[in-house]
């Protein structure tokens, strides 16, 4: 279910202390700082308006091995972020953005989405608090498929946390549920809607400054509205990892255990069960102003895009070099290996392995003003011969007040 590169339903802490004036403001996952500050009632009260106007051409918007379509699209953004500082202590935050994507002659792909996003965030000297609901409607491409399916993502989530001496200890409890709006050609619109109520608990022990070596525990369970083609399932995830520094300004965090789920017998799959290694390293490197790298290694088990269980690992490199003051190259290489571990009678069962680069820059005319032209690629192995290959590029002036 968490296949989503772009759009990634977590709960995370909101790190904006009241004195900072200069956060920047994310136009879609463009980040600016801002031409203005739009402030009342004494500062307390924030107001970001943005907006975006874009160009894009894909070299296969369908994700097909024949019978390739190519199209260009146009894109138009708007929104407001809205920030309001209720104290030293209290931080609460609404993001609005509505996103229209125009193809010129697939009109079928056209999308109205966007998103809103609401939280609010605790901080006091011991304990934390937070609390977050957001909706997101998109047609990011499927990572097994890459097929570019139309969805309603949405996700209700409320945490806290205890600081002792040494030892942290916190908690998340979360709702999420997935509605597909199309077809696919493993699924109809209807059979891969999902519930994913979700609980995870997290024991640490600080042994020095940015160091923690923790335990975390992950319950959830996912709850289809069909039973026609999905299972439904319960899982568990445990994990002991470490974070902390690498040099004065590497950061790294490794956790490694189990990760298993058990699916419930339907009309067309059996009861089973899977547990494979659970692992995610990162790191990241701020090598100098404006410049880093990043890298992340993973192994977990989701749900298969052709029923039954599946054991994903993949591994993803990011970069951003500093090139001016105002200017910077992006770029990015990642691949995911799909291996089928459950299935049902008549569904492909092997292995997937999906690529994707980009290659791009980015240069801020002034403050709350900035272009971007990204290049991408995508290319899918499918145990169903339909291996895919997209082109894409995509140019952007984005304006954050």
């Amino acid at each position: 279910m968490r296949r989503l590169p772009c759009l990634v339903f977590a709960l995370a802490s909101i790190a904006a202390a009241v004195e900072d004036r200069r956060d920047p403001v994310r136009v879609d996952d463009f980040s600016l700082p801002p031409l203005a500050q739009w402030t009342f009632a004494d500062d307390r009260l924030e107001l970001h308006p943005k907006a975006l106007l874009g160009v894009g051409w894909n070299s296969n918007v369908y994700g097909r091995s024949d019978d390739v379509v190519a199209d260009t699209y146009l894109r138009q953004l708007a929104g407001i972020e809205t920030r309001w500082h209720a104290g030293r202590m209290h931080d609460l935050r609404l993001d609005l953005e509505i996103d229209n994507r125009t193809y010129l002659n697939e009109s079928e792909l056209d999308l109205f989405g966007g998103h809103v996003d609401a939280s609010w965030r605790h901080q006091a000297a011991r304990s934390t608090m937070g609390a977050r609901a957001a909706y997101a409607r998109d047609a990011d491409p499927l990572v097994e498929s890459g097929e570019q399916i139309a969805r309603d993502e949405s996700v209700v989530a409320i945490d806290g946390g205890w600081n002792a001496a040494a030892m942290r200890y916190a908690a998340t409890a979360s709702v999420s549920r997935i509605d597909y709006r199309q077809d696919s050609r493993f699924f109809t619109e209807d059979q891969r809607d999902a519930l994913r109520p979700a609980l995870i608990l997290r024991l640490g022990h600080v042994n020095a400054r940015d160091s923690e070596a923790y335990t975390s525990l992950r319950v959830d369970r996912i709850i289809y509205a069909t039973d026609e083609r999905y299972q439904d399932s319960l899982g568990a995830r445990l994990v002991v990892g470490y974070r902390g520094r690498l040099a004065a300004r590497a950061r790294f965090s490794v956790e490694g255990g189990l990760d298993h789920r058990r699916y419930q017998a339907n009309a067309v799959a059996d009861e089973s069960a899977v547990t494979r290694p659970g692992f995610e390293g990162t790191v990241r490197w701020p090598w100098e102003v404006g410049s880093e790298v990043g890298l992340r290694v993973f192994s977990e088990v989701e749900d298969g895009i052709a029923g039954g269980a599946s054991w994903d690992t993949g591994a993803y490199l990011d970069v951003r070099y500093r090139l001016l003051v105002n200017a910077a190259l992006i770029g990015g290489f990642g691949f995911v290996r799909i291996e089928p571990e459950t299935g049902i009678a008549g569904a492909p069962s092997g292995s997937r392995t999906n690529q994707d680069a980009r290659l791009g820059g980015e240069y801020v005319l002034r403050e709350g003003v900035g272009l971007r032209l990204l290049g991408t690629w995508q290319n899918g192995r499918q145990p169903d011969g339909a291996d895919f290959t997209r082109l894409g590029a995509e140019l952007v002036m984005a304006v954050a007040f």
